[in-house]
């Protein structure tokens, strides 16, 4: 069994944004909001968030990659599932911590250099492969319940699936086998590059879609069981999560009943999974973004959350902490992903 591990990220200030914290205060891996006194703030705490680990706005890219995806990417090269979600506020950083935004840093740059760096590693240490790795690559957006490939845009028979191997997974998309780090990166440029930038009558749709890229591993390892291991690293950059602090029946009848369907289900997701009493169901199946999340959050899976958070305290961002904040006392069954694990979880 293992936790879900939950961090906190605050992204540096922007453009004409004050230096330094607005309305909260960090002490090691403690979150305090401060009580509102008309337009400033007392010293006195409102509410208190422990996180798993808090990056302030000095932390580095390096240092969010050390503390967070690197032990996912070890993890996923001996044959685990991983996942790392980012969300948060539209503009906290949520999608450049994850995709590094226009430029070439960012998370999930970082962890295919690092899959690639220890596949080699690997091979040259023992050689312990009956046949070299295969690694395969796929990159959708889900916008308003319709997911897209973003390696094939003419792609429109992109839906939810349910494989043998890992559940509800992504189906018809396309998947890429992928030989080197170099030719990963390109495929994920490439998709980066066709995520949506439309301006709707709703706002952005940047703000409103979540990008999932996932990488599967398959590696064989003993020639006299010919043993598989399929394990498969996702990374989920979700869409804004200020609806959370919305309510869902008045957001429904202002967009329409899948516009924030995503974000609402999450939500009520993590509720039933932390609830101290014990839950029958989980219902995955309000989104199809809960659905490919249903490993990631109660499942066989080693699970990451960064929680991005502007440095001004906002409206939306008592409901987020509390949301994220709840994840911590979900618990996940993570296990090697081998041809007889795959099968028994399966049944």
């Amino acid at each position: 069994m293992s936790t879900i591990s939950v961090v906190a990220r605050i992204r540096p200030a922007i453009r004409n944004e004050p230096t330094g914290l607005t309305g909260f205060q960090v002490d090691a891996n403690r979150i305090r909001l401060r009580e509102a006194q008309g337009k400033n703030f007392s010293s006195q705490v409102k509410e208190e968030y422990v996180f798993d680990r808090v990056f302030g706005q000095q932390a580095s890219e390096q240092d969010v990659y050390k503390g967070t995806a690197l032990p996912l990417v070890q993890n996923f090269v001996k044959g685990y599932n991983v996942c790392l979600v980012s969300l948060g506020e539209s503009g906290s950083g949520k999608s450049y911590t994850v995709d590094g935004g226009k430029g070439k840093g960012g998370l999930i740059p970082a962890m295919i250099q690092g899959v690639f760096a220890l596949l080699a590693d690997t091979r040259g240490l023992d050689g312990a492969y009956a046949t070299p790795p295969k690694v395969k690559c796929q990159y959708t957006e889900l916008y308003n319940e319709v997911l897209s490939d973003l390696l094939n845009p003419h792609n429109r028979e992109v839906m939810v699936g349910e494989d043998k191997h890992h559940g509800f997974s992504v189906a018809n998309a396309s998947t890429r086998e992928v030989q080197s780090a170099k030719a990963c990166l390109e495929l994920f440029y490439e998709g980066r590059a066709a995520r949506s930038t439309a301006v709707t009558d709703l706002g952005p749709v940047a703000e409103r879609s979540s990008g999932i890229f996932t990488l599967e591993l398959e590696q064989t390892e003993d020639f006299a069981e010919g043993s598989t291991i399929v394990s498969r690293m996702t990374v989920i950059d979700m869409a804004g999560a200020e609806k959370l602090a919305d309510d869902p029946t008045s957001l429904r009848m202002r967009e329409g009943p899948t516009m924030s369907r995503s974000i609402i289900a999450f939500g009520h997701a993590c509720k039933a999974l932390a609830s101290p009493k014990e839950v029958d169901e989980v219902n995955y199946g309000e989104s199809k973004l809960t659905m490919l999340m249903h490993e990631a959050f109660g499942g066989n899976c080693l699970t990451t959350v960064i929680t991005c958070l502007k440095p001004q305290v906002s409206a939306p961002m008592p409901v987020i902490l509390r949301v994220t904040h709840q994840l911590l006392r979900v618990t996940n069954f993570p296990a090697i992903c081998t041809s007889r694990v795959r099968s028994l979880i399966r049944r």
